[in-house]
C-alpha cells in the first residue's frame, strides 16, 4: 500500500517499515511523517476471512504537535489541494496493488518495495 501511495503522488518518499511514509530531511537520519497505515485482519482457522485497511494521509495539517515531526502533501507540493482530487489519483493505484496481492502475495513488488525502504 505505501508503495502505491507514493507512485501514485509522486512525491520523494520513503517506507519506514513497519507502517510509515516518510519524507527525509535536510540530512538522511531526519525524516518528517506523511502517512501511516494500519492493517488488521480476521480470520477462521487458517482461512483468512475479513482485512481492514486504515490510511491517514497529511494532505492539509500544517500545525503538528511538537513532539511529532510531520509534513503535509500541500507543503511537499507546493500548492493547495482539493480532498476529492487526492483521492483519485490514489485509488487506481491502489486498487490496482490490492488486487496484485490479492493475486501474487508479495513476490512481485518485493525488490521494488525495498528500493523505497528508508534505511537509518
Amino acid at each position: 500500500m505505501a508503495l502505491s501511495l507514493i507512485k501514485s503522488l509522486k512525491i520523494p518518499a520513503k517506507i519506514k517499515f513497519p507502517n510509515d511514509i516518510v519524507v527525509l530531511g535536510e540530512n538522511s537520519s531526519e525524516f518528517h511523517k506523511l502517512s501511516g497505515i494500519l492493517v488488521d485482519s480476521k480470520s477462521s482457522g487458517s482461512k483468512l476471512k475479513e482485512v481492514y485497511i486504515g490510511v491517514g494521509l497529511n494532505v492539509k495539517r500544517q500545525d503538528f504537535p511538537s513532539n511529532v515531526l510531520g509534513i503535509s502533501l500541500e507543503e511537499i507540493l507546493g500548492s493547495e489541494l482539493n480532498l476529492e482530487e487526492v483521492f483519485n489519483l490514489i485509488l487506481p493505484d491502489l486498487s490496482a496493488t490490492l488486487n496484485e496481492f490479492f493475486n501474487n502475495g508479495f513476490s512481485s513488488s518485493e525488490k521494488e518495495i525495498e528500493s523505497y525502504k528508508w534505511q537509518t
